[in-house]
């Protein structure tokens, strides 16, 4: 047995050796397998199903027939479907401004726009929003623009436990860059300093020195210790363990497989299938499932398509498929939490 915990942990640092450092929490959700986003504007369109969830319809057909019970299948046995059109652009604040239109079900047009949506602060919206609108908004902003802001702001409402990449950033090492920088800046201003000030990277006292040489070679980033590498048959997983949220990644491209929110009175799992490439260089995956304790949502990945902003700003869309929904009639509810 000695020898078996052996083999497998060489194995484990052999394949983090392969894969590179172990990452971070912040930095998984940052969706690293995408190149970064060069355009001014992202379009993702989806399409949306709800369903009622098999354990809600395994116990309705476990208890006793009642004419409630089968009102509750009739209705739900149809699924409820809509198309999603979300647009994302970041401004100079480096702010997350966002459109969502809704469609009827198979439809894209703007004769069919049923509801439309402005985000000025997706982070702020983020905060605000209840956990599972929350939880897919930081989803969405994760998978489409390669930002780790959203899901960080999300994290940070509901673990105790999570830790961002500043808060991971070794202090002594911090301190040290921050001292360089403003001896930089000071020898910059007047290069006459350089022989009265002590360069922080290269003290003349050989202990000091000795202290910054290993402050030098320690990692910028402490490690998070709830990021773990596991071997799940012939495949190997990064894992996140927070205090009510369990993320599983795939050990290679360090895609999202699944996401368990487990709150007890507000659970959420997510799963994250047959990520394809939209556009030559980032991809998204083509089935993203959502299971409550009553419903499955399933969103279908249609399109992700990165386009220039031009002059009309994302408010000035908003007005202009604002008016649109007016011409069409009332603002329409569908019963999606994400939607609400």
């Amino acid at each position: 047995m000695l020898m078996k915990n052996k083999m497998i942990l060489v194995c484990l640092l052999t394949v983090i050796n392969i894969y590179g450092s172990v990452p971070t929490t912040e930095s998984l959700f940052r969706n690293n397998n995408n190149s970064d986003v060069q355009a001014s504007l992202v379009m993702v369109t989806l399409q949306a199903k709800k369903e009622i969830s098999k354990n809600a319809l395994e116990n309705i057909s476990s208890e006793e027939s009642s004419d409630n019970n089968e009102a509750i299948l009739s209705s739900e046995k149809k699924p409820e479907k809509v198309n999603l059109k979300y647009l994302f652009t970041v401004n100079d604040s480096d702010q997350v401004e966002a459109v969502r239109v809704t469609y009827k079900a198979g439809k894209m047009d703007d004769e069919n726009i049923v509801d439309v949506l402005f985000y000025k602060n997706l982070t702020n919206d983020v905060m605000n929003s209840s956990e599972h609108k929350a939880l897919l908004l930081s989803l969405l902003s994760s998978l489409a623009l390669n930002r780790s802001q959203e899901m960080s702001a999300f994290l940070k409402k509901v673990s105790k436990n999570y830790k961002t990449n500043q808060e991971l950033i070794d202090p002594e090492k911090r301190a040290l860059y921050s001292k360089y920088k403003k001896y930089l800046k000071l020898v910059k201003e007047d290069e006459a300093l350089k022989e009265s000030l002590e360069n922080p990277m290269d003290p003349k006292d050989e202990d000091i020195k000795k202290t910054v040489e290993m402050i030098k070679e320690r990692p910028f980033l402490q490690k998070d210790e709830y990021v773990s590498l596991e071997k799940k048959e012939s495949h190997f997983l990064w894992k996140v363990d927070l205090d009510v949220i369990d993320a599983t990644f795939d050990g290679k491209t360090q895609r999202l497989l699944r996401l368990d929110y487990t709150e007890p009175q507000n659970k959420l799992s997510v799963s994250l299938d047959d990520y394809i490439l939209f556009n030559g260089s980032n991809e998204l995956p083509k089935i993203i499932k959502l299971d409550t304790q009553d419903h499955t949502y399933t969103l279908r990945t249609s399109s992700h398509v990165q386009l220039n902003l031009g002059t009309k700003s994302m408010w000035n869309r908003f007005n202009e498929y604002k008016n649109k929904l007016k011409e069409n009639g009332e603002v329409q509810s569908f019963d999606f939490f994400f939607l609400k």
